[in-house]
């Protein structure tokens, strides 16, 4: 009985090292695979960590979901993603004055193509000054300028 007990442990321990070798190599992160019983346990510590590591201030968690990723690389990337979208609103909507989500574009050129729409309508909705088109200016101000001078002068 205690040989079938001590090798029932040692299996227990090959597997949680096949675990931590799968996805913890290196040990990475510090979560010792003996202290869980479950893959999904340990799974669940390992993404705890990775998040703490990319994404501490829950800045994604509407976007990029932890528990969907196996491995700790595919979720970085998910993040610098998401990121790299975020610096997309920074720098053409930092006052986050239209309704345009970054996140829902794969490209920041169908991003700002979506935005330019959103200033049309938002300064320009009956569409009174169609010679002035949104998409040939790079910053909103620059547009709203050109569509209140018209304005001025249609008056």
């Amino acid at each position: 009985m205690r040989k079938s007990l001590l090798g029932y442990a040692i299996v227990e321990m090959m597997q949680q090292d096949e675990w931590a070798d799968e996805y913890n190599p290196g040990q990475r992160f510090n979560v010792n695979q003996y202290d869980y019983d479950t893959l999904e346990d340990y799974l669940s510590a390992l993404q705890e960590e990775w998040k703490y590591e990319v994404d501490p201030d829950n800045e994604f968690d509407d976007y990029v979901d932890v528990s969907d990723y196996i491995d700790f690389d595919s979720y970085e990337l998910a993040i610098e993603e998401y990121q790299n979208k975020k610096t997309w609103k920074d720098k053409y909507d930092s006052e986050d004055e239209f309704d345009v989500n970054p996140y829902e574009f794969d490209n920041e050129n169908d991003y700002v193509y979506a935005l330019k729409e959103q200033w049309k309508e938002t300064y320009d909705f009956l569409d009174e000054f169609s010679h002035i088109e949104p998409f040939i200016y790079d910053c909103v101000e620059d547009y709203k300028e050109d569509i209140e001078q018209a304005k001025e002068q249609k008056s």
